[in-house]
């Protein structure tokens, strides 16, 4: 019924359109023909009176192109005098000598002869104008009844393409290719349809024909992506083992090696797809641009994915378990007392796998070595990281001082092996916001001593400021601990049947903001972290080819939780390329205590500080005490540093493997904030965008509970 109204208004529109034509061509027939009377003074100007006409005078004044014939009313057939005759054109009358108007202007004059080329012009580009309009009219119904099959087919594929998803999840590999098959011949079809006249000459129609490019471009792109990736990979999967890709705290290695595989062969595919998807340009209508939008996230993800199976399908069947049983730890940071890479490891657990099978290991609190037992730290940690802490070498927890994230997890597992005398694969950092991540692409819960839920929408507030406030202080650490090993367990558990692309975009998520990081004691699989993103580490100072990355990094010195309240924000301005080709980046850091007079005074015992005063008494407040460092890329360098604002902090010189290094110490009492500025300077001829590392915070989620 629809389709008949629609129909309907494209007829009544033709219609109109052919109405407008044919009284176009009468109004030019009537123009061009001659006038029966004669004008009562030819040679007059249009607008003045004839001599003796008075208010009564007949005189005839044609403003649209009309001519003027001084032949008599009796002689209406002889041939007209051209030299005589006037031809006005707004008022003006061509044929005269030119005359300087009040205003200055001049009339310009010419022959009625001179323009008969220009009105049979004119007649034609009319006559071109209402016959488009008229074929617009009809073919708009046309193009309609297009789009509406398309409609009709690309909902079909929607439905193929949801199919071929929950199969592989599913593990019912047998009939993908058939799916992949059928999904590809209906990409082309849709294709073809697309690429007609019909839908090329409606991308120049005004508003909305950047609408029907990004149409055309969509389907095209799903027909290539269709063809080159889907269909190997559907035959690829259907040799896989038949099962879940994750189910019950196991990986079905065939399956899910298969679906690397097949996404390492079509990287280049992918990432032509979304480079195609990303420079589709703005549109209108309302439907397509949600179209777009959802396009672009999902090939960037696709994408991704494609990427990280390039570097990790090598690797993934010895990181599985295959090729002998691994064992990898578990540190669970926390935000609300911050290290540099992100937050205290106060709780770890181990994890291992066999072909597959992962087994998940009680949390216990961080490892811990004697003095005499203690490793060696360098000169350089030594001044950074270590003098006020000095346990960098002995507490697992401690480690993470460091913003190099390989180090870190060295030294951790040196201390795993001395303390308990067992060899560890790689260690895998995680912080509370991650996790929630984890917990929503599952949906899955834990539950809290007190009956609480713990869920994917609010596990980072529940850990990380509810159970120091809920809890008393002996007991907090332990439900941290727990809570962290039973969300593991659950996430384990019931990861087959996630949402595979809301896992994806949660890993994916996780390594940007460097709230998920990982390092493997094997040289080739380290690489493969490394080019995934992954591995958190320091630049390389003698590495001037890569693109340059600098660093603010903080380090809580309060022995607190304040960091809950802490707002840190870092921003930098554009490069200015300087005349040896050198780029300067200006870089602002602001810091700000949140804490209020009033939350202060409620603050529990373990979250505020214990400040040890010149007297030797003891004052407890919410002080948040840090070292800040400032890290310049490779070959780059820290200038102009100026510090405002409260706290004191006095900016020191150092150096970390070959890398710059500008660090100090702040001390923030409640509702104080200090601004730091200064400028990076990056080398000539190294190339890429500079980019910002910082350690991860809670201040969003504090925020969104506000």
């Amino acid at each position: 019924m629809k389709q008949q109204d629609n129909s309907s208004d494209a007829s009544q529109d033709t219609m109109q359109f052919i109405a407008l034509a044919e009284k176009s061509r009468e109004q030019a027939a009537a123009a061009s023909a001659p006038k029966d009377a004669p004008s009562a003074n030819p040679g007059a100007i249009p607008g003045q009176e004839a001599p003796n006409a008075g208010a009564s005078s007949n005189r005839t004044q044609n403003t649209g192109g009309a001519l003027r014939n001084k032949a008599a009313a009796d002689q209406p057939f002889s041939a007209p005098n051209y030299l005589q005759t006037e031809y006005h054109d707004f008022n003006i009358p061509y044929g005269r000598v030119p005359e300087h108007t009040e205003d200055g202007l001049i009339r310009h004059c010419h022959r009625r002869g001179e323009h008969q080329p220009r009105k049979v012009a004119i007649r034609v580009v009319v006559t071109l104008i209402v016959l488009l309009v008229i074929a617009v009219g009809a073919g708009g119904f046309a193009l309609f009844r297009s789009a509406m099959s398309v409609k009709d087919r690309a909902s079909t594929a929607v439905s193929l393409v949801t199919s071929v998803r929950d199969k592989v999840t599913s593990g019912e590999f047998s009939t993908l290719p058939q799916d992949a098959a059928e999904l590809s011949a209906l990409c082309e079809d849709l294709d073809a349809e697309v690429s007609g006249p019909l839908w090329q000459v409606a991308t120049f129609v005004p508003v909305v024909g950047g609408d029907v490019s990004a149409a055309r471009e969509l389907v095209s792109t799903l027909a290539d992506v269709s063809s080159e990736a889907l269909v190997p990979m559907a035959e690829q999967l259907s040799q896989a083992t038949p099962g879940k890709l994750f189910a019950d705290g196991a990986v079905n290695v065939s399956a899910v090696c298969a679906v690397v595989d097949s996404l390492a062969a079509s990287v280049d595919v992918l990432n032509q797809a979304n480079s195609r998807v990303q420079n589709i340009g703005d549109t209108t209508i309302s439907q397509v641009t949600e179209l777009v939008d959802t396009a672009k996230a999902g090939f960037s993800m696709l994408d991704g994915a494609a990427s990280f199976s390039e570097q990790l399908a090598p690797v993934l069947p010895a990181i599985l378990g295959v090729e002998g049983t691994r064992s990898y730890l578990i540190v669970a940071q926390n935000n609300v007392e911050l290290r540099a890479n992100g937050g205290l490891g106060s709780h770890q657990g181990l994890i291992t796998v066999e072909n597959g099978v992962l087994t998940m290991g009680e949390f216990t609190s961080t490892v811990t070595i004697t003095e005499y037992q203690k490793l060696p730290v360098t000169d350089e940690e030594q001044n950074l990281f270590n003098k006020i802490m000095g346990h960098m070498g002995m507490y697992g927890a401690e480690a993470l001082l460091t913003p190099d994230y390989p180090r870190a997890a060295s030294l951790i597992t040196q201390m795993w092996q001395i303390r308990y005398g067992e060899h560890v694969d790689g260690v895998i950092a995680v912080d509370p916001v991650f996790l929630q991540y984890l917990l929503a692409a599952v949906g899955t819960s834990v539950s809290l001593p007190d009956g609480s839920v713990v869920d994917g929408s609010n596990a980072a507030t529940v850990l990380m400021h509810d159970v120091y406030w809920g809890y008393p202080q002996e007991e907090s650490d332990a439900i941290f601990s727990a809570v962290a090993g039973d969300a593991f367990d659950a996430v384990l558990s019931g990861i087959g049947n996630a949402d595979m692309v809301a896992l994806v975009s949660a890993f994916q998520r996780g390594c940007e903001e460097g709230r998920f990081n990982v390092w493997m004691e094997d040289p080739a699989e380290e690489d493969a972290i490394e080019a995934m993103g992954m591995d958190a580490a320091i630049p390389d100072a003698d590495d001037l080819t890569s693109a340059p990355q600098a660093g603010v990094y903080l380090n809580n010195m309060g022995f607190s939780k304040m960091d809950w309240y802490l707002d840190f924000d870092v921003q930098m301005g554009n490069p200015v390329t300087k005349s040896d080709g050198s780029r300067e980046y200006a870089v602002t850091v602001n810091l700000k205590n949140t804490l209020t007079a009033e939350e202060e005074q409620r603050l529990p015992d373990y979250v505020g500080v214990h400040l040890i005063k010149e007297d030797g008494s003891i004052k407890f407040c919410g002080l948040e005490r840090y070292i800040v460092y400032l890290y310049a890329p490779a070959g780059g360098s820290i200038s102009d540093v100026q510090v405002t604002g409260d706290g004191g902090m006095r900016m020191n010189d150092g150096t970390h493997d070959g890398l710059e290094v500008k660090y100090g110490m702040i001390d923030l009492y409640d509702q104080e904030s200090c601004t730091v500025t200064y400028t990076i300077t990056v080398p000539a001829g190294v190339s890429g965008d500079l980019t910002m590392r910082t350690t991860p915070t809670c201040q969003e989620v504090r925020e969104a509970g506000e």
